[in-house]
């Protein structure tokens, strides 16, 4: 079977510094895709959306990480009109930086609100693009955090997380930390895999949790744990990627996901989504 593998150029989320982002699709005219991808949350510092051309090949996935820039820098649409308009009328048009590759301004100039419907207006080359989200109301309450030694020659172990469900809608998750050995001031990702994916369609107001590995417990550590409630475009973009990753070269019989899309107007595919990120800091 012929697969088009599209790369989507994406940033750092949920402590992910660099995350593979292939996204898989079928399209029609995949050469004419323009990519766009935005995530909006009231605990930003910046409102960051993403406008790219789409790459492609035969059955030929192509990897990419932030360390990319040659490929970023082409890949990357400089002549964007990007504007985000709330449900009050109340927009702002984003600037285009080098630095990110992306269309940015600071949250402090246009503070994302709880519960908010906002829109997306894309416009490039006589194209237009149109996509919408709302803010998820509710944050969870907190996390336990704790940690499992497993081997005690490498002092590697486990990073154990829980939380309660936010009662009364469905909810979708994406879990994940950063350690800081503090013996050398290094810092890691914990690796979550497939549990820092966490939905409660099935149940409702129950404990959660997700187990990540981690290393370096032979002295002090600290650990900023993060929990996302995201829209579920968000968190069905995230899973695709990352399951599309991890099974296309160990699995034979692979099927590959195909990620959302609510980017409105010919020749567009993306995610413009909405979440809330709760951290919790904590030395061991």
């Amino acid at each position: 079977m012929r697969l088009f593998y599209i790369v989507m150029i994406s940033y750092a989320f949920l402590g992910c510094d660099s995350f593979k982002e292939e996204v898989d699709a079928i399209p029609n005219r995949v050469g004419e895709l323009v990519l766009i991808q935005g995530f909006l949350s009231p605990e930003g510092s910046i409102i960051r959306v993403r406008v790219s051309k789409a790459v492609s090949y035969f059955e030929q996935p192509i990897l990419l990480d932030d360390q990319r820039e040659d490929i970023r820098e082409l890949l990357t649409i400089r002549e964007a009109t990007v504007t985000i308009i709330d449900e009050d009328q109340n927009e702002i048009d984003l600037e285009y930086s080098e630095d990110s590759f992306a269309y940015e301004v600071l949250a402090t100039e246009y503070p994302i609100v709880p519960g908010k419907k906002y829109r997306l207006i894309v416009k490039t080359e006589e194209k237009e693009f149109l996509a919408e989200c709302t803010i998820p109301m509710k944050i969870i309450e907190d996390i336990i955090v704790d940690t499992t030694l497993l081997d005690s020659d490498f002092f590697t172990g486990s990073l154990n997380l829980e939380f309660e469900d936010i009662i009364g809608e469905p909810n979708f998750y994406i879990v994940g930390a950063k350690y800081l050995r503090l013996s050398d001031n290094r810092s890691f990702n914990s690796d979550f895999r497939e549990e820092r994916f966490i939905s409660d369609v099935n149940e409702d107001g129950v404990s959660l949790f997700a187990k990540g590995s981690i290393s370096g417990l032979d002295g002090p550590i600290e650990v900023i744990a993060q929990v996302a409630n995201t829209d579920e475009n968000i968190y069905k973009l995230l899973r695709a990627v990352f399951v599309n990753n991890s099974d296309q070269d160990e699995n034979p019989f692979f099927e590959p996901i195909i990620p959302p899309n609510n980017i409105e107007g010919e020749g567009g595919y993306g995610v413009f989504g909405g979440f809330r990120l709760y951290e919790k800091q904590v030395e061991f």
